[in-house]
């Protein structure tokens, strides 16, 4: 049996062109700003599949002149996003190309325009001040402790850090600023770091 490659379409072809020069148009506003998670659980979450999706922190501008600055997303959001900008349904063709252009943007920087891939990285869902008190909750605590408190260890046992009263992404992104990546529980939503 011999596989032929397919030539990508029309349609994939201007979407990838698109994709390139959206994404190179603010790449170089942000070559100073740092992003603590690192490059390898990046692409871990990029790839996974999983119900209970990872967060990535990554660079985000929303218009060609505006400075990328750091935001935590679900990867598949980020995703989503992207294939939204540049006005591809979702389906298998676009899901891959979309994660190969997340995981060839090393500098990790993307640029939206469109009210409905901005919409589709659920940005509202915290804000500057919940991201400082999260922030403040797990200051007192190293990185090492954080993550023995957010591990699940089974589906059924769970040593929780106690996170009543603050909002879920913002205690996200607040672990993501420490060099963890937690994920988001599939059913529950809860946050923490769950076996592979």
């Amino acid at each position: 049996m011999t596989i032929h490659p397919t030539k990508p379409s029309t349609r994939m072809r201007h979407f990838l062109l698109l994709a390139a020069l959206a994404f190179s148009a603010v790449a170089h506003s942000a070559e100073t700003l740092p992003l603590q998670q690192s490059h390898a659980d990046y692409i871990k979450a990029i790839k996974d599949v999983s119900t209970s999706p990872y967060y990535v922190q990554v660079l985000l501008a929303f218009g060609p002149d505006q400075t990328a600055r750091p935001y935590c997303v679900r990867a598949p959001f980020l995703q989503g996003a992207l294939a939204r900008e540049v006005g591809q349904e979702i389906n298998r063709e676009t899901w891959k190309t979309v994660q190969k252009l997340a995981l060839e943007n090393t500098e990790r920087v993307f640029l939206f325009t469109k009210a409905e891939a901005i919409s589709n990285l659920a940005l509202d869902r915290y804000t500057p001040d919940d991201l400082d008190r999260a922030r403040a909750l797990l200051a007192p605590y190293s990185a090492a402790e954080l993550k023995e408190a957010f591990t699940t260890r089974t589906l059924r046992e769970a040593r929780r850090f106690n996170t009543a009263g603050y909002q879920r992404d913002a205690i996200a992104c607040a672990l993501l600023e420490r060099g963890l990546t937690p994920r988001s529980a599939d059913i529950t939503g809860a946050i923490g770091f769950y076996p592979d």
